[in-house]
């Protein structure tokens, strides 16, 4: 069942459009002041409403148009076919500023959804075959991403009732199993358990082995009062450059407005044709995204995908909405295609 997970995190490409930021030959990049102003796709408009019919939930579909479910409703589409235009701050200058008010990397963590590490790794092979346990990502990156999980992004004295790591990495760009990029605003699991089980269901088509799995959840979730997956993102492959094509924007969840969020249900994409329940987020001039330049393979941008606290289930939203996006800075003329890692892991707490 691990692996089937992971074919899970392997096939959701939240195919909200795909930026298309590969060009050829070399320019020399600018350094980032407070902000660049870039285009990031798939925020509706903050009149959108989801109407009757679809209990509740913005509906979508990726394929041909004529293969369009009944039941999905051509509004909903064409709400995400959207472009805005955004001040995307340097994050780096506002962990920096917070370096200097004392506060932890938790806190920060914990106010912001994400937080910047440095984290260099022994890690050599990036492997993406999630049934293969005799790999660099269970027998090295796994003790690397636990220390730094207990040490650095969680307050002292947090109990883990337990920490699920899987046995290979999501990984987009050139010669992976991933050759595209999020493009387009998005959250990955909803807002409940149950919706976060439902968009595991969608990936895996064996009854049984989803049912094994479901049970190991429900058993370590019944120990536990949160539950939240973590990504640790990074660049790989780099060599000494630092990456600029199609980095990685996440919106500061303190700035978020819960009346804009928008639980959606997408299609067209999982292997069993059932529905992944997921969010999307209408454009609020209050919102404010943020994105790290010039990342480093020995940097990892941490951020949480989805959070659930048992006692407070009506509590405050902590989870992080992100998109990729084209960097201004790159311009027409860029050689770079991002290599990346995406490993997410599940925190019961």
């Amino acid at each position: 069942s691990r692996g089937i997970v992971l074919f899970y995190h392997s096939a959701t490409s939240i195919a909200m459009g795909n930026t298309n930021c590969t060009n050829t030959g070399t320019v020399e990049v600018g350094a980032v002041g407070e902000h660049v102003i870039a285009r990031v796709n798939g925020l509706l408009e903050k009149g959108f409403k989801v109407g009757e019919g679809t209990d509740g939930w913005r509906r979508v579909f990726y394929g041909l148009p004529w293969k369009k479910p009944a039941g999905v409703p051509w509004s909903h589409m064409k709400a995400g076919f959207s472009q805005k235009k955004l001040l995307i701050y340097n994050a780096r200058m506002l962990q920096d500023k917070n370096k200097h008010t004392n506060e932890s990397k938790s806190s920060f963590f914990e106010k912001h959804g994400f937080v910047l590490c440095e984290m260099p790794t022994k890690v050599k092979d990036w492997n993406e075959d999630y049934l293969d346990a005799d790999t660099d990502i269970s027998n090295i990156y796994h003790k690397e991403i636990e220390t730094l999980l207990r040490e650095e992004l969680f307050p002292s004295g947090t109990v883990f009732t337990h920490i699920g790591q899987d046995n290979a990495v999501l990984r987009r760009g050139p010669g992976s199993k991933n050759n595209f990029y999020g493009s387009g605003v998005h959250q990955d699991y909803a807002l409940t358990p149950q919706e976060y089980l439902s968009a595991v269901k969608a990936y895996i088509g064996d009854k049984i082995a989803y049912e094994n799995w479901e049970d190991d959840f429900n058993t370590q979730l019944a120990d536990s009062d949160i539950f939240c997956v973590i990504c640790f993102w990074r660049p790989i492959g780099m060599e000494d450059h630092t990456l600029i094509n199609n980095p990685l924007c996440v919106l500061d969840r303190s700035s978020l407005k819960e009346e804009d969020i928008v639980k959606t249900e997408t299609y067209g994409f999982t292997p069993t044709g059932k529905p992944q329940p997921q969010l999307t987020l209408k454009h609020d001039e209050g919102q404010r995204w943020y994105y790290y330049p010039d990342m480093t393979p020995d940097e990892v941008l941490v951020f949480k995908q989805f959070f659930y606290q048992k006692s407070d289930p009506n509590g405050a939203y902590k989870s992080c909405f992100h998109s990729a996006f084209c960097d201004p800075r790159e311009g027409p003329y860029r050689k770079q295609k991002r290599q990346s890692t995406e490993h997410r892991v599940r925190v019961f707490i």
